[in-house]
């Protein structure tokens, strides 16, 4: 038993000594460090970039069309997309109509129009990249090409300038008491550290709750807009000095 319990002893120790040499040497494997949902980050619009209530934005292109996208508060919390699904060319939509679709999560969730008029041309890059839709949204990561039914009816409904970050912002806070209210029940911790949204948010709704985001931010319903009566520039008038 003594023989037993001394051999025991030594290859403990032996075992300690080895872990002391590894330390030094700095051979033992990196620990990972542990991750931490990212939280939504504050939305800011460019310049010539017009927004729509349902988080949609066009700017002008070379010529009289526009290019369209999603918003920089859309595509942060939609977060990483499995998939693109773009119109054809030729295809005509009315406001608020969709006008592409995307997966996400294995969901198919719709994107509306934020103007009326024909689909000129489509960013097939994106499609490829698919990363380019939340790191570049107004940039790289635009969708579509529209030429608009009518320019000025196009944007007389969107938000542009400050108006259209301060109506991100807005919509910040709001997407915040949103989370908490629909997510509470299921115990799903959908806010960060900061008490933000995670990037990604819609990505970890269940069924019902993304069905209820898409329908409380990503529709051009005129009775949902009246109602929350929203302010902040709007339209071509917004540029005026």
């Amino acid at each position: 038993m003594s023989i037993l319990l001394a051999l025991g002893m030594a290859m403990v120790i032996i075992g300690l000594a080895q872990l002391a040499q590894r330390l030094r040497r700095g051979s033992l494997p990196a620990v990972p460090p542990v991750s931490r949902p990212e939280p939504m980050r504050a939305p800011f619009v460019p310049s010539g970039v017009f927004v729509s209530d349902a988080h949609g934005w066009l700017a002008f292109d070379a010529g009289s069309a526009f290019r369209v996208g999603l918003d920089g508060f859309l595509a942060e919390a939609i977060g990483p997309v499995e998939a693109i699904e773009l119109p054809p060319v030729g295809t005509r939509v009315t406001r608020g109509e969709a006008l592409l679709t995307l997966r996400v999560a294995g969901r198919r969730v719709a994107v509306a129009a934020p103007a009326a008029g024909e689909v000129v041309g489509v960013n097939e890059l994106v499609r490829a990249d698919r990363a380019q839709l939340t790191d570049d949204p107004y940039g790289r990561g635009w969708l579509v090409k529209l030429m608009p039914t009518d320019h000025k009816a196009a944007l007389e409904p969107l938000y542009v300038g400050p108006g259209a970050t301060a109506f991100l912002r807005r919509e910040l806070r709001r997407l915040v008491d949103w989370v908490n209210v629909v997510t509470a029940p299921a115990g799903a911790p959908q806010l960060s550290d900061g008490g933000l949204p995670q990037r990604g948010v819609a990505a970890q709704l269940g069924d019902d709750q993304l069905a209820r985001f898409t329908s409380a931010f990503m529709s051009c319903d005129p009775a949902r807009e009246a109602s929350r009566g929203l302010p902040g520039a709007r339209g071509p008038a917004a540029l005026a000095p």
